[in-house]
């Protein structure tokens, strides 16, 4: 059993976790109220839970482990391969993760971030399918994607008040060919963020509510950090977020790398910041300024990104006299600033930027 801060409700219509062995085979089905799971909100599930994946896990055919609907409470379970069967592992059904986090938020900065649990976290998984399921006030992170394969979260909810503290949305790293579509984000913290070792990611058609919007970061803090290579981000929505897309480059001497970034079809609605790429990044005031930032950004496309802004400073683009932004391309971009009087600004530092279209602001290019 674990402590009350580590407890999580599941509330279902009902959640299915299946893989394919062969498709011509009829699955098995295991049903967690067999393994003795009782769907009241008070009885800890897990163990349950933990006896269902077993068995499944041990099945030489196709699986299936189903969570009818009803409402289940469980502490920290941890799913392990490897399975006696290759996995396409699927979860979806309509379920929600309630992480029942506002009893934590208070408690985070004095406790530490670490001491509190994840909703939903996918660890070295490869060829997976997450669709239709939400994931609500999660004590620390919402879901975390580390050292994954060809992941697809489509149709997923994910939502916390603004006032919640580090509760990201999706965060994602060492990992290449994730999919996200088709889906809300609202949370305290950084919607989705793409951490080193983020390639080939691909976000599309997300409705962006309360929270930081797309953090790519923080770059250079970690030796021999993995580059983040090959990120679109294209037709989404960004409603009252502090920033749009954000590019957080950490103050060290550390070599890292950031390339080949899309971001097209966007559109801000009273948004802090809609384009940033962060001046050297120091959360806990230790950086040493005498030292510059080593990170290296590079072949960057912002495309028809329109809307509007609630600070008059729209984009902000701080590179480094060391390491300017090279190949930062700009094309049909209108912000618009919602205060009184004034147009929207931009501010540029050792940006080497090629322009076409329609370009405002257009106040450091």
């Amino acid at each position: 059993m674990g402590s009350s801060s580590n407890l999580l409700k599941v509330s279902l219509s009902m959640l299915v976790f299946a893989w394919i062995a062969n498709a011509h085979n009829i699955p098995g089905v295991y049903n967690v109220m067999h393994y003795g799971a009782v769907a009241d909100g008070k009885f800890d599930c897990a163990n349950a839970f933990l006896s269902a994946w077993t068995e499944a896990c041990a099945c030489s055919g196709s699986a299936t482990i189903l969570i009818p609907q009803g409402t289940f409470l469980s502490s920290a379970v941890s799913f392990k391969g490897p399975c006696k069967s290759a996995l396409v592992l699927t979860l979806t059904g309509g379920g929600t993760f309630d992480g029942q986090g506002s009893i934590a938020w208070s408690k985070k900065i004095s406790l530490g971030f670490s001491k509190f649990p994840v909703n939903i976290r996918f660890n070295y998984c490869t060829d997976a399918i997450i669709q239709g399921i939400s994931s609500i006030n999660s004590k620390h992170f919402h879901i975390d994607v580390l050292g994954c394969k060809n992941i697809k979260f489509i149709a997923i909810n994910v939502s916390a008040p603004k006032t919640s503290v580090s509760t990201d949305g999706i965060r994602i790293g060492m990992s290449t060919g994730i999919t996200v579509s088709s889906s809300f984000i609202g949370t305290g913290d950084n919607c989705i963020f793409l951490g080193p070792g983020s390639q080939n990611i691909y976000i599309s058609k997300i409705l962006f509510g309360a929270g930081h919007g797309i953090t790519i970061g923080s770059l250079g803090r970690l030796e021999k950090e993995e580059a983040v290579h090959g990120i679109t981000v294209r037709n989404c929505t960004f409603t009252g977020t502090e920033n749009g897309i954000r590019i957080e480059r950490w103050h060290s001497s550390i070599f890292s790398f950031a390339s080949n970034l899309i971001f097209e079809d966007l559109i801000m609605n009273h948004v802090k910041h809609p384009i940033l790429i962060d001046e050297p990044y120091c959360p806990l005031g230790l950086c040493t300024y005498a030292v510059p930032t080593l990170v290296k950004i590079s072949d960057v496309i912002f495309k028809n990104i329109r809307g509007t802004c609630t600070s008059e400073l729209a984009v902000k683009l701080m590179c480094s006299l060391h390491n300017p932004c090279v190949g930062v391309q700009f094309n049909d971009i209108d912000l618009m600033y919602m205060g009184s009087g004034r147009p929207a600004l931009a501010l540029c530092s050792y940006v080497n930027s090629i322009l076409s279209g329609n370009i405002f602001p257009s106040t450091c290019f």
